[in-house]
């Protein structure tokens, strides 16, 4: 691989068989880890610094790095380097047992575990380094290939090490990471390596091969004959990166690692496609912060992209891994990738949401010898094709439970996948009340404004609100919460309609409840839906709503707290409309009457404790079935 990024000018990782692809892995975590935080708010312990090729690019994005080595002279080549690219960083002689306790943010050991006589002693003596909700990063070499089999014979007496140091003598051996000659001591399989670390108290967030055949090539055969940074360098280094995404985890030539601190709770591992702002995400939100309080540490694993909500993860401390689709072969990458990590993790509990989530995410699991399986079914999915349907119906055997957010959806659960009514769980979805700001007073505004919150996507039906309210021509104005594939269609209809002037489309945004208390009328065109949260927190607020007339939400609300109207009937939307601005009384008395209603049933803690139930159900029954 050639330098391809800034930070690639201020180190010689170029030079140094799979080094940019460690390189970029480090900064690639470091910087996912500190997001839009400014760098300087973190602090990075970089053990076995050597010659600074990761320290340096890490100072130079502005993160607070001490590089530690044991070697003096690896030490003083570190620091001229740093002086020499302009950049702070500190560089001391000494180990990690020099700093003080819960002092880093950020702790990297590149080729250093195997190095250590007593690594058990040294993961514990970090753990104590690292702030809490830290992170801490490791590559180190497949200790059963061939290069590090020929490694331990030499260094077994002291006859090897003489071979070992002549034959370096002869062929010029250029060092690029670290000017220290420490032999290694350990020689990790990869389940070894994984057991190793959660024995320690480490939970692997993320992993990834380091290399697959160049770098075990150059330094047995290659370096004799192929200079350090040439063209054949290069060319074999791309190569080796490209099939690094592809190969199997466990005979590859060296590994990479994110990992955090484990708890001891039982880990209950979300799996969804995205973490993009919507009703299922919503809720994995609040269990990861919500499902610690009874018993429960939650992991998040978006397997698609990641979204707003990944910020919000973060902010909690929740693990979040992000395996990202990309290219021809994105999907079977992140499917592995997937399964790979379950198999590192091995959580107490899987806990699958959407149709991504329960069909790669179930699969995942499965074959990675998990069976404590929950599905969350979000939604009564009228619009999913045969192919789609009967493929849930065919899993419907890998989840043990199944928790429907409704009464409707246990029914399409049991009808349309064919789902036994002992393994479902009723669960409604929930709400921070709390959170929730009361709409005041029941006059309308000047010019009324009307609130439309959801995903722009054809099941929400938003372009049915604004052709009804192209008839209507008393004043009003229209604000759009939300995103999706339909927005720049609505935009181009608005337009069309001569609307424009009237309707504001915000996008995504995390102040919904203060949007709700400053409109006067909520719309809720769905044309299906299994749950409905939207409409919830909009009658909670005390804002008159106007709703689909939807079994589901007939199931949540009433007549005496929402105004039903037919779904798809552009005309009676635009006469429901025209009603509340003509005469809002008895819609605001609706309102007020929704407001002052117990919704204690949809608050989000009832909802993080059913599900906590749930698990240990899920948990007690699996004990049973391997008793048996």
């Amino acid at each position: 691989m050639r330098p391809s990024r800034p930070y690639h000018a201020v180190t010689a990782y170029h030079r140094e068989p799979g080094g940019l692809r460690r390189l970029d892995f480090f900064m690639d975590r470091v910087q996912a880890f500190a997001g839009d935080d400014d760098p300087a708010e973190y602090k990075i312990l970089d053990i076995g610094c050597g010659n600074g090729n990761i320290s340096i690019p890490l100072a130079a994005m502005g993160f607070q790095v001490v590089g530690m080595d044991f070697s003096d002279a690896a030490v003083k080549a570190a620091a001229q380097a740093a002086e020499e690219a302009g950049v702070m960083a500190t560089f001391v002689v000494g180990d990690e047992t020099a700093v003080p306790d819960n002092s880093f943010d950020i702790i990297i050991c590149s080729e250093v575990l195997e190095h250590q006589s007593r690594p058990e002693v040294f993961l514990q003596t970090i753990k104590k380094k690292l702030t809490p909700h830290g992170l801490v990063l490791f590559s180190l070499p497949n200790g059963q290939s061939l290069e590090e089999r020929i490694r331990r014979l030499l260094d077994r007496n002291q006859g090897g090490r003489w071979v070992k140091k002549i034959i370096k003598r002869l062929i010029g051996i250029s060092t690029i990471q670290s000017l220290a000659q420490d032999p290694h001591k350990q020689f990790y399989s990869y389940r070894r390596l994984i057991k190793q670390l959660k024995d320690a108290g480490f939970m692997v967030v993320f992993s990834d091969n380091a290399s697959v055949w160049f770098k075990e090539f150059f330094y047995l055969m290659g370096r004799i004959w192929m200079r350090r940074g040439s063209r054949c360098f290069h060319v074999l280094d791309a190569w080796d990166n490209v099939m690094s995404d592809y190969w199997p985890r466990k005979t590859a030539d060296g590994w990479l690692l994110e990992t955090r601190l484990s708890q001891a709770q039982p880990l209950a591992v979300q799996i969804i496609p995205t973490l993009e702002l919507g009703g299922a995400e919503i809720i994995v939100t609040q269990l990861a912060e919500l499902l610690p309080e009874r018993g429960f540490s939650v992991a998040v694993l978006a397997h698609v992209r990641t979204g707003q909500l990944h910020k919000i993860l973060k902010s909690k401390h929740v693990p979040c891994t992000v395996m990202e689709r990309r290219g021809f072969l994105g999907r079977w990458k992140s499917f592995w990738n997937m399964r790979q990590w379950l198999m590192d993790v091995r959580p107490e509990v899987v806990h699958t949401h959407l149709f991504g989530g329960d069909t790669w995410g179930r699969l995942a699991a499965r074959l990675a010898g998990l069976k404590n399986i929950v599905t969350t079914e979000h939604n009564v999915n009228p619009d999913y094709s045969r192919t789609r349907s009967l493929v849930l119906r065919l899993m419907a055997g890998f989840s043990v439970k199944y928790a429907a957010i409704s009464k409707m959806v246990s029914v399409y659960l049991q009808d349309r996948v064919g789902v036994p009514q002992t393994k479902i769980r009723l669960i409604y979805n929930g709400l921070d009340l709390s959170k929730i700001k009361k709409r005041s007073g029941t006059l309308l505004h000047d010019i009324p404004r009307i609130i439309y919150v959801g995903r722009l996507e054809e099941q929400k039906n938003p372009e049915l609100l604004l052709r009804a309210l192209s008839y209507i021509k008393q004043p009003w104005q229209l604000t759009v919460v939300g995103d999706g594939s339909l927005r720049q269609k609505l935009c181009n209809l608005a337009y069309e309609l001569r609307l424009a002037p009237r309707v504001s489309f915000l996008g995504v945004r995390e102040d919904v409840p203060d949007l709700l208390a400053d409109h006067d009328l909520f719309c809720f065109p769905s044309k299906w839906e299994g749950f409905g949260l939207a409409v919830i927190e909009a009658a909670a607020a005390g804002i008159p709503v106007l709703c689909s007339d939807l079994p589901v939400l007939r199931e949540l609300l009433d007549d005496s707290q929402v105004t039903f109207v037919p779904s798809d009937d552009i005309q009676a939307w635009s006469q429901a409309v025209r009603s509340v601005l003509i005469d809002p009384a008895p819609y605001t008395e609706k309102a007020r009457r929704a407001a002052e209603s117990d919704w204690q049933k949809f608050e989000q803690r009832n909802m993080a404790a059913a599900y906590a139930e749930l698990y240990q159900e899920v948990l007690a029954e699996g004990l049973k079935s391997k008793a048996v």
